[in-house]
């Protein structure tokens, strides 16, 4: 038989963890494991419309992924991107399926992410990059849980944000593996088109 001093430890221990991650845009996060290091956040690029805001990531120096729901309304984005590089950005491919999207802008991008050979382990550090929860570049690590139901989807225990979409998803060692497209808040798990295919 169970001690009940222990369970009771352990029910504190998981309201704890549910506190500290069910919103996901506190001002402050816990800092994140060493290998986070070698993350390019730089890569992360601000997307801004006139009916609303979304994250993407520079994949060469002229485009940008970005999840394919935030450019239906056909808006003309304005981008910003690392070191304040700011201008327009165009819709060049969507694949709603997939909700993955591809943007071209004329101004050069220079720091760009480079795509992830394979998939993580269960259980292994992946952290995510956007602009939803405070605005401003936001950090978050998370843990990869796997490939999803339906096409290229892959899930992760993550806080996720409003404005996070087409935020890119990094492995331990900075490979790009996809770009958000929806989260669970009561369970906090984040979902990423996977975009190694593309």
């Amino acid at each position: 038989m169970r001690d009940p001093r222990n369970v009771f430890a352990i029910m504190l221990l998981l309201g704890a963890l549910a506190l500290a991650f069910c919103h996901g845009c506190a001002a402050t996060q816990p800092p994140l494991p060493a290998d986070t290091d070698r993350i390019p956040v730089a890569s992360a690029v601000y997307l801004e419309a006139t009916d609303g805001r979304c994250s993407g990531v520079a994949i060469d120096t002229h485009h940008i992924l970005t999840a394919a729901h935030c450019v239906t309304s056909g808006a003309p984005f304005h981008i910003q991107a690392f070191p304040g590089v700011v201008g327009p950005a165009e819709v060049e491919y969507v694949d709603p399926i997939l909700d993955v999207a591809r943007l071209r802008t004329p101004v050069e991008l220079t720091a760009v992410a480079q795509i992830a050979y394979g998939l993580p382990h269960a259980g292994d550090l992946v952290v995510m990059v956007g602009f939803g929860c405070t605005g401003a570049l936001f950090t978050t690590g998370g843990v990869f849980l796997g490939q999803g139901i339906g096409p290229g989807h892959l899930v992760m225990a993550m806080a996720v944000c409003g404005g996070d979409s087409g935020g890119p998803v990094f492995d331990k060692n900075g490979g790009l593996l996809g770009v958000i497209k929806g989260r669970n808040e009561t369970v906090s798990i984040g979902v990423a088109t996977d975009v190694r295919g593309l």
